[in-house]
């Protein structure tokens, strides 16, 4: 699911004369009913997604000549 979110959400977008590009990142977490409360899930899940996106931003910087 995240995936098919994350491409759904890939592309580009003119602004005036710029073509834009548009990225997602997806950060998800799971809890059980009475152990976790929403704001400790909306916490987890946005840590998940900084961690993704700084893995992709090594990735990025390691094919770097």
């Amino acid at each position: 699911m995240v995936d098919e979110l994350t491409t759904a959400l890939h592309g580009t977008v003119r602004i005036g004369a710029a073509e834009v590009p548009l990225r997602a990142s997806v950060g998800m977490a799971a809890g059980r009913h009475g152990q976790h409360d929403p704001d400790s899930l909306l916490h987890a899940a946005d840590m998940a997604m900084y961690a993704i996106k700084e893995a992709r931003r090594e990735l990025a910087s390691s094919d770097l000549p």
